[in-house]
Order: structure tokens, then sequence, then C-alpha cells
């Protein structure tokens, strides 16, 4: 019986130390995969590391609960670590708005996406939100009878089409202004400039190449530095309106960068961040479709809206000249 008895308890010491190793694993791959996307800047496999701040967070907290339960007191601090940690940079602590602006309007940026059959559905649904302004990402020949019938609604379009697969549309309800914004504002973008009843505003399309190689990654992060550079210029001559696919997250040093140089303010209006991409795994959720708004501007909420057959969920944003609530 003794014999029996020191078997047992051997096999459950074993147990323990594989659990605890199990855990430790897990522990060091989430801390390391956290700490890989701060060196973004030099590889572009590195900065991929950068976007999934969110999954880290989750991660953490399921050690948390693990490590609680089988009371291994070392591994739930450590994984408090990463939690306190990841939860700092992903909750949006200092939200912006504006109150009741006494005219208020709203835009929608949607990457419909080049392999989208349901081109009904999109179209169905920008007409139930009513929308200002539209940006839509990705477009394919076969949009061009959606912009055509969206000319009821939205009659001012600005379409450029990069080969037949990636283009991409600007549409206004109102007329655009006699200054066309000349000059090159990065790969991917559609600037377009509008007469509002509260004066001019220049609508910016971005949609800069995602970074899945070297050379993409290149190419992207060149394009976020032009399209900067033209924010920031044009943003001190008229209020400015930036909205698009990003392709990385709020927690990628291009991003910080982008928000440094570019003269306009990412939109916050809610504490969690908002999942755009994909629409195919929520485990993989991450923001990557944005809006940024200069001086004079400001948002009164905005919203992820649901899946059209693309891989982008669309977002939306109503805002208001910021001189209308002072």
């Amino acid at each position: 019986m003794a014999t029996q008895h020191n078997r047992a308890r051997r096999s459950i010491v074993s147990w323990r130390n594989v659990e605890r190793l199990s855990l430790g694993v897990a522990w060091l791959v989430l801390f390391a995969a956290g700490m890989a996307g701060y060196w973004g800047r030099d590889d572009w496999r590195l900065e991929l590391f950068a976007n999934f701040k969110m999954q880290y967070y989750l991660g953490a907290l399921v050690l948390c609960a693990v490590a609680a339960w089988r009371r291994y007191g070392v591994i739930l601090g450590l994984s408090l670590v990463i939690v306190l940690w990841n939860g700092w940079e992903i909750f949006n602590f200092s939200t912006e708005r504006i109150e009741s602006p006494e005219r208020t309007y709203r835009a929608i940026s949607a990457n419909v996406y080049t392999k989208n059959s349901q081109l009904d559905r999109t179209e169905t649904w920008i007409r139930q939100q009513e929308p200002d302004f539209v940006a839509l990402i990705e477009l394919t020949s076969d949009w061009q009878v959606v912009l055509e019938n969206l000319k009821d609604i939205l009659p001012y379009q600005q379409v450029q089409m990069w080969g037949g697969r990636y283009g991409a549309a600007v549409l206004s309800r109102f007329p655009p202004t006699e200054q066309t914004a000349p000059g090159f504002a990065g790969v991917g973008s559609v600037p377009y400039e509008v007469m509002t009843p509260d004066g001019p505003l220049l609508l910016l399309l971005i949609h800069p190449l995602s970074p899945t190689n070297e050379k993409a990654w290149n190419w992207r992060s060149n394009a976020l530095t032009a399209i900067a550079n033209y924010s920031a210029k044009e943003s001190e001559r008229v209020p400015t309106l930036v909205m698009g696919d990003m392709n990385t997250t709020p927690w990628s040093p291009f991003y910080r960068d982008f928000v440094s140089k570019s003269n306009v303010t990412p939109v916050v209006t809610s504490i969690l961040p908002r999942r755009t991409w994909p629409t195919t795994n929520p485990l993989l959720w991450i923001p990557i479709d944005q809006f940024f708004l200069s001086d004079g501007l400001g948002a009164v909420t905005q919203w992820t809206g649901p899946d059209l057959g693309s891989d982008h969920y669309p977002i939306g944003l109503d805002f208001g000249f910021a001189s209308q609530s002072e």
C-alpha cells in the first residue's frame, strides 16, 4: 500500500511540474511576442507582432485564471504584468468628442474587398446610413454599377483605379471646391475637397499596401510618410478628415509616426478599440481601419458596421465642425 501511495504521489508531483512548465512556456511566448513589436522598425515580421496587443491581453487573462485556480502564485504574478502592460496600451482612457453640434455630418469608410460578390448588400447598407461622405476601397470594375446607382444620394465622386482590382473612391453629398488639393498624397490615397454648409472640407482616403513581405512593408511605410506629410500641409489650410484602411494598428511604431507627423488626431470615442479586420476569424480581430480629424473638426461618435461580404467591417463616424459647439 505504501508503494502504491508513493507512486501516486510522484505521479501527482510530476503532473504539476509539467503543468507549471506548460504555463511558464505560454507566458514566455506571450511576453516575447509582446516585446518583439517594439523592434517593428527593424523588420517587417517583427512589426506584425505589434498588431496583436488585444490577443496578448486576453491570453494573459486566461493564464491568470488558470494560475489562480491551480494556485501558481509566481505565474499569476507574471501574467498580471502582461495584463497590465498590454491593457495600458489597448484601452483608451481619454476619449474626446464634441457635444451636440448644430450640424452633424456622417462619414463611412469601407474596404469592400476585391473578391466580394455581395455588392447589393453594401449599397443597401450605405443607403440605410444616409451618409454625407463615403470612402470605398479595393474597388473592381464591377463596382462601377454601384457607384452609378449611388449618385442619387452621393452625386459627387472622385474615383481612382489602379489596375483593375485596387481602385478607390470618395463619394460626397456636397460639391467639390475649386481647390483640387494638388500634389502627391501617397500611394493608394485619394484626396477630394468639398464645400459643406460650414465651409470647405478635405476628405483624404488612404489605403497603403498591406505589409505581407519586406518590399510591401517598405512601400507601406513610405506611403504612410507621404500621406502624413501631405495631411500636415493641407490641414493647415483646410479642415481635414482622413479615413481608410491603415494596414497597421495603433500599437505599431509606424502608426505613431503617422500621428506625430500628420497634424491629424485619431478619433477616440470609446474605451475599447473597434474590431475591423478580419471578419472571418474573431480570434485575430485588430483595428486597422481608422478615422482622423484635424483641428476645426470634432467627433460625436463612431461605430463598426456589419459583415457585408468583405474581409473588413465598415466603420462609421458622426462629426461636426468644432466651432459649432463653442
